[in-house]
């Protein structure tokens, strides 16, 4: 019986080691980085930069992360009513918040950030006074990473 449930176990394990070395060794490879880089740049708006990210999260850093925060900040900057309105409509999926949040850095644009916090400041729907102060608080804290 204990060699039966041994045989098991380590037929279990042998199994399943592949699937987890996949999982582990999630990379990026050129084609695959130059498409995500190709969607970032076509992106319209912060729900697809998020998409893009999570479709390609083996390229999620170094250089590609770089384009993703120039992409957000880009966006908010150049499209804030829109993508003020899709953070207080997602504002309950903590994720794709934080993911925003995370991506208003220090490697984007001094003027694209002073653009956000001037939004953020002056251009801010009622009902959206917590999400624009986080966006403005993001902000702030990169321009002063500069």
């Amino acid at each position: 019986m204990k060699n039966a449930i041994l045989c098991l176990a380590l037929l279990f394990s042998v199994c399943l080691a592949p699937h987890r070395a996949a999982a582990l060794t999630n990379t990026c490879t050129n084609a695959q980085d130059e498409l995500a880089s190709g969607k970032l740049g076509a992106a319209r708006s912060l729900a697809e930069i998020f998409d893009i990210k999570k479709e390609f999260p083996g390229c999620a850093g170094g250089g590609l992360s770089e384009e993703i925060s120039d992409a957000v900040v880009v966006r908010l900057a150049g499209h804030w009513n829109q993508s003020i309105v899709e953070l207080y409509q997602r504002n309950a999926d903590a994720v794709f918040v934080a993911f925003v949040l995370q991506h208003i850095d220090a490697t984007t644009s001094e003027a694209d950030l002073k653009q956000v916090i001037g939004h953020a400041s002056s251009s801010c729907p009622v009902q959206s006074k917590a999400i624009c102060g986080r966006v403005k608080e993001a902000a702030k804290a990169a321009l002063s990473d500069l």
